[in-house]
């Protein structure tokens, strides 16, 4: 199986500064913004998640990119806020949750086939009709609730509200994933009060610099395998990284050390499914 690791000019790429308050906002951003909107030119593009034991993809994250004209991209750091701001942030991930869903139920039989994680923000799991819409959108496109993995915010706060909504798309038989555990936000609380199946942790834990930290994520794998979660570590660019998540006993992986993010046909031409493989 291929496993391109990308240049390192490519893994880091500068990050753009974030437009954070309304007086920020330029009005003619926000117009290209509710355009590129209506011309789907906010688009996903699908990082591998790799089994560490296999070493087999199963399944990938959705992250919106928005594709500009001149054939140039826009990460979501330069238009998340913005679209929050303009109260566009929803319409995008509904846009974006449809079009990796279409993509992935073209995919292998439920069996052998990928599942795709997708973003939820925090506005969305408190809105209502959330888990409604999320069962719209899989009977649309055909894809197996258990091929889709929705993601929430380490920002969340366990509620009633939330914990309602997420156990209703749970029992759709989608998965639900807190995402960048062991960041700034996160708590112990998180992971024992929100109806959970996969923990995500945050790139910060590989950076240990003595056994001490090590330990850290050690205990958090051991933690969130005592509550039956399944556990993806993000962020592993090297092979050390790769190998401390193996020996901690994390399940899945995903980084720069598989592949940066790229677009669907793409994705499949680089990582050919077992079935296809096998055939």
């Amino acid at each position: 199986m291929a496993n391109p690791h990308p240049p390192v000019e490519q893994r880091r790429r500068p990050r753009p500064t974030p437009l954070t308050r309304r007086a920020d906002l330029d009005p003619g951003l926000a117009g290209d913004l509710a355009a590129a909107l209506a011309a789907r030119q906010i688009v996903p593009y699908y990082q591998p998640v790799i089994d560490l034991a296999s070493g087999e993809v199963v399944g990938a994250e959705a992250l919106s990119r928005w594709e500009l004209g001149d054939g140039s991209l826009r990460t979501p750091d330069a238009f998340l806020d913005l679209a929050q701001a303009t109260g566009r942030l929803r319409a995008m991930g509904r846009s974006v949750m449809e079009q990796a869903c279409t993509a992935f139920a073209q995919a292998a039989p439920t069996a052998q086939g990928w599942w795709v994680a997708v973003n939820l923000s925090a506005d969305d799991c408190v809105a209502r009709g959330l888990p409604t819409q999320i069962e719209d959108c899989l009977e649309r496109t055909g894809l197996e609730p258990c091929r889709l993995v929705v993601e929430i915010s380490e920002q969340l706060v366990p509620g009633p509200t939330v914990n309602r909504a997420l156990e209703a798309i749970r029992d759709l038989g989608v998965r639900v994933a807190l995402d960048d555990y062991g960041s700034r936000y996160s708590s112990l609380d998180q992971l024992c009060s929100l109806p959970l199946d996969i923990v995500k942790l945050d790139r910060s834990m590989l950076r240990a610099r003595s056994a001490e930290e090590a330990k850290v994520l050690f205990d958090t794998v051991a933690l969130a395998d005592s509550l039956g979660l399944g556990v993806v570590v993000e962020g592993i660019e090297t092979p050390e990284q790769h190998l401390l998540a193996a020996v901690a006993g994390a399940g899945l992986a995903q980084g720069f050390l598989w592949g940066a993010a790229v677009r669907y046909d793409e994705f499949v031409a680089t990582w050919p499914r077992t079935s296809d493989a096998a055939s």
